[in-house]
C-alpha cells in the first residue's frame, strides 16, 4: 500500500509554507503526485454581483487573488525543489468549503491546516476540517501551527479504542505505519467509560499489523484526571511521537456535521501532526 495522490490545502495563512512543505516532502518519500487545493476564507463574489459592490471591496477581492496566485506560485515552487510533480484542483474554491470536499475525495491522502481558536479564521477553518473529516470518506492529515518536525510518521503513537473509525484509522496509516520507526499503540481508559477501553482487542490488532510487517508497542493508560485527548497528547510528548493516528469522530445534526468532543480537543490542542479517519 502507498499513498499515490496527496492533496494539499493551501490559504493565506503564514503556516500555509510549511505544510506545502510537509506535503512535498510526504509526496517526494512515497513517490505520489502531488495536488493543492486553495481553500481560504473569502468574500469574493460573482461577476454579476461585483457591480454592486462598493469600490473598497471590489479592491479587496482582486488584492485576494493576487494572494492566491502568490500562494499558488509558491506551492509550485516548493514541489519543484522538492522533485514532485504538482498540479491545482481544478474545480473553483470559492469559498473552499464544497470544492475541498470533492478533492478530499479523489486523493489517498489529504492534508489541512489546523483550526484556529483565537482569531477570525478559526471558524471557517474548523467547517472546513469537519466537512472534510465527516463528509469526505477519506484519511486526512491535519497538520499544527504551531511546530512542524521534519519528518512526519518516523514515530507513531496510534490511539486504539476497538471501533470502527479507530479501525480505518489504522488502515488509512498503513504506508506510513510500516515506514516508520518506532509504533506505540495506547489505549486511554475514562472514568466510567470501561467499554471504550480497546485493550480487549489488542491481541488482533498487533496480528494484524504484524502481517504487515509493523512491529508496534502496547499499552493501557488511565485518564482519571485530565481528559482523554490531554492524556494521548501527554503520551505523545513522552513518546518523542511526530505523527498521532486516531479515529475523527461526529455526526450530522441540522445538516451541519458535528465534531465529537475528543477530536474536536485534538483538533484545538494537537501539538504534531494528526492523521484522522471517519
Amino acid at each position: 500500500m502507498t499513498f499515490r495522490s496527496i492533496l494539499v490545502q493551501l490559504d493565506d495563512a503564514p503556516a500555509c509554507g510549511p505544510r506545502t512543505l510537509a506535503a512535498a516532502r510526504l509526496a517526494k518519500r512515497f513517490a505520489s503526485a502531488l495536488t493543492g487545493c486553495y481553500a481560504a476564507q473569502s468574500s469574493a463574489a460573482t461577476q454579476q454581483d461585483q457591480a454592486l459592490l462598493p469600490v473598497a471591496e471590489i479592491a479587496s477581492n482582486l488584492s485576494a487573488k493576487d494572494v492566491r496566485h502568490r500562494v499558488e506560485a509558491q506551492f509550485h515552487q516548493i514541489a519543484d525543489a522538492e522533485g514532485v510533480a504538482s498540479g491545482m484542483w481544478p474545480a473553483p474554491a470559492n469559498n473552499g468549503q464544497p470544492g475541498i470536499v470533492d478533492a478530499v475525495r479523489c486523493a489517498d491522502l489529504s492534508i489541512l491546516g489546523q483550526p484556529a481558536v483565537d482569531d477570525d479564521r478559526g471558524g471557517f477553518q474548523r467547517r472546513l476540517v469537519e466537512n472534510a473529516l465527516l463528509g469526505g470518506g477519506a484519511p486526512l492529515l491535519v497538520i499544527p501551527a504551531a511546530r512542524l518536525t521534519d519528518d512526519i510518521g518516523k514515530r507513531v503513537l496510534i490511539a486504539w479504542n476497538g471501533g470502527r473509525e479507530a479501525a480505518r484509522s489504522v488502515r488509512d496509516a498503513l504506508p506510513l505505519l510500516v515506514s516508520a520507526r518506532d509504533v506505540s499503540v495506547v489505549s486511554i481508559v475514562e472514568p466510567r467509560a470501561m467499554a471504550t477501553d480497546g485493550s480487549r482487542t489488542y491481541g488482533e490488532l498487533r496480528a494484524y499489523l504484524a502481517a504487515h510487517g509493523v512491529d508496534a508497542r502496547f499499552k493501557r493508560l488511565d485518564a482519571a484526571n485530565i481528559t482523554a485527548a490531554e492524556r494521548l497528547l501527554s503520551e505523545a510528548a513522552n513518546a518523542g511521537a511526530d505523527l498521532i493516528v486516531m479515529g475523527g469522530y461526529g455526526h450530522a445534526r441540522l445538516r451541519e456535521w458535528v465534531l465529537g468532543g475528543v477530536t474536536r480537543r485534538m483538533l484545538e490542542s494537537m501539538t504534531v501532526p494528526v492523521l484522522m479517519s471517519h
